[in-house]
């Protein structure tokens, strides 16, 4: 039983320690360089799976918070969207190619916040990398030897 633990606790702990989501190409609605209340962005999600399991049915959630509300089509908002991967294999990476709208309901004070944040909310594990990948040439064992005369 010691090894299934062992296995459950590294696949529950996986997406915080082999796997990273990222906010990528933000962009600026605005007429500035800076972001005004009331005001639309957008950036792309991409993750990274640094590990040897291969993920599947992967849903990143992104939420917005007191300082901005987020949508997957402009002029919607929500306090939180979903967006899909279907695959990120073992040592990959994935960019969205949907952008993910956000607008700024409220002033940040002065100072720079987190406005918006995203995270892997489900996957399913797939062990096809650890199992059909890692299976290399093995050692070579099976030899003739013997000794070959001359006429």
């Amino acid at each position: 039983m010691t090894f299934f633990n062992d296995f459950r606790a590294a696949i529950d702990s996986y997406d915080s320690d082999s796997v990273d989501v990222k906010i990528q190409a933000f962009q600026l609605y605005g007429a500035g360089s800076k972001l005004d209340t009331g005001e639309w962005f957008r950036f792309q999600i991409a993750v990274f799976n640094q590990g040897h399991i291969d993920m599947r049915n992967i849903t990143v959630r992104i939420y917005g918070s007191n300082y901005a509300k987020v949508s997957l089509v402009y002029g919607g908002v929500s306090n939180s969207v979903d967006l899909k991967f279907s695959k990120l294999d073992a040592h990959h990476s994935a960019q969205s190619g949907a952008w993910i709208y956000g607008k700024a309901t409220q002033s940040t004070g002065g100072t720079a916040k987190d406005v918006v944040s995203a995270r892997i909310a489900y996957w399913d594990a797939s062990l096809d990398h650890l199992l059909l990948d890692h299976s290399n040439w093995g050692p070579v064992e099976a030899k003739v030897n013997i000794k070959i005369e001359s006429d």
